[in-house]
């Protein structure tokens, strides 16, 4: 999935880079929190997400609501007049015995070409999108099953992956990614 995100090569008078990562932390909340400690704040609206300016604004938000997790995912986009594209999903799922997090970035950038480095990065916003909202359901599945399950076999193993598909599909109701107008007014540019 993370591969079909990848926009496609730069032109080649063109100077960029284009950098994939993704990050995850989790705690158990009996513990005392250290200094250390990553913050889980459940977010209950959008602008909870990060301040909108012209150059950084949030195009997707949703609570996140299952059994015992409460959560969000905020998906944010930020783009600079040097060529910077950057798509970022921050999610958190919080349970009486777990609080995760997790973030994927896709930053695109080519050198002083804000405008290429914008139309590589929507023309694959949906792909980025995808694999944002599957790590989502991941660290909700995680969230609300705890200790991860024993296989003692390679049927085990099998078995285990299938019903983790299905339960990975089903955890959460479908995401409707929506474009912010700021989003269509730059895809148009």
């Amino acid at each position: 999935m993370i591969r079909a995100a990848i926009p496609a090569p730069d032109q080649a008078e063109d100077v960029g880079r284009m950098n994939i990562y993704v990050q995850a932390r989790g705690r158990d909340p009996r513990k005392p929190r250290t200094e250390a400690s990553h913050e889980y704040t459940v977010f209950t609206q959008a602008s909870q997400c990060g301040p909108d300016t012209p150059y950084d604004s949030t195009s997707f938000f949703r609570p996140l609501r299952t059994g015992d997790v409460r959560g969000h995912q905020c998906v944010t986009i930020q783009r600079t007049r040097e060529g910077l594209w950057k798509l970022q999903s921050d999610s958190v799922a919080v349970t009486p015995t777990n609080e995760l997090w997790i973030r994927y970035v896709t930053e695109i950038e080519i050198e002083n070409r804000p405008d290429i480095s914008d139309a590589m990065g929507m023309e694959k916003y949906g792909s980025m999108l995808k694999v944002a909202d599957r790590l989502t359901r991941h660290i909700v599945l995680v969230a609300a099953e705890g200790a991860p399950v024993r296989v003692e076999s390679a049927d085990d193993v099998n078995a285990y992956i299938s019903d983790y598909q299905r339960r990975l599909a089903t955890i959460l109701p479908e995401a409707e990614f929506v474009m912010t107008p700021a989003q269509y007014r730059s895809a148009a540019d």
